[in-house]
């Protein structure tokens, strides 16, 4: 739900608010009180939407994710520093290091590339995983690294499902915003009429109904120091 959609929302629930105190007026059975109902019924379906506003916190999985990547990026660090290490060692292995740098360009995309890339080289390769553990690595470090591969790819699938769940989310959220205006409309015109000889009533009601629109201006710059 964007600050627009939002603001819409709160319309409603302020809408709600203000006839409260005058729910006698408009009985459950005139078109007054079924706008009321209609939009008491979609404001609490929009109430748990209203977390996936625009600039709200990232899902779980998300932040999972990056923390995987991370894990992964530190034990690439690793195996690539050993490597460094090996090659120039006594004696010297030339080229021995050259698969295990990591990319360059630091995207996500070329780094799990690049773990998995390390993960075949040394999978299942005892005499060359003791190169890499006489150097100090711990005996699990390739059963470590591919465990975060496979925590990363989980955690991938859940985050394509948090999306799938928001694009839900974002049509329902559109579904009942064009149904609660509706009810709107159909209790403006009930309400302007009922009170149209009580000034402060229809006063309190353009207040309430009123949407508010954000606020998308730039924000001010603090003053230079005196």
């Amino acid at each position: 739900m964007n600050d627009r959609q939002y603001a819409q929302y709160e319309s409603f629930v302020r809408i709600l608010a203000f006839t409260t105190g005058h729910s006698a007026d408009f009985p459950a059975t005139s078109p007054g009180g079924r706008a009321i109902t209609d939009l008491t019924r979609i404001t609490t379906a929009l109430a748990p939407l209203t977390d996936s506003r625009i600039g709200g916190e990232p899902s779980g999985s998300t932040l999972a994710k990056e923390e995987l990547e991370d894990a992964l990026r530190e034990d690439l660090k690793d195996i690539a520093r050993t490597a460094r290490a090996i090659e120039a060692g006594s004696p010297p292995q030339p080229g021995f290091a050259t698969p295990y740098p990591l990319p360059r360009d630091g995207t996500q995309r070329s780094l799990i590339a690049h773990a998995r890339q390390v993960l075949a080289l040394l999978k299942g390769k005892a005499p060359l995983i003791a190169q890499f553990t006489a150097y100090e690595l711990p005996a699990d470090f390739v059963t470590d690294l591919e465990a975060d591969l496979a925590a990363f790819d989980a955690a991938t699938d859940s985050q394509a499902d948090d999306r799938i769940s928001g694009v839900e989310d974002t049509a329902t959220a559109r579904r009942l915003l064009v149904e609660g205006r509706a009810a709107v409309v159909q209790l403006n015109a009930s309400v302007r009429n009922k009170y149209r000889r009580q000034p402060e009533i229809l006063a309190a009601w353009r207040t309430a109904s009123r949407v508010d629109r954000p606020d998308t201006s730039p924000p001010t710059p603090p003053s230079p120091p005196a």
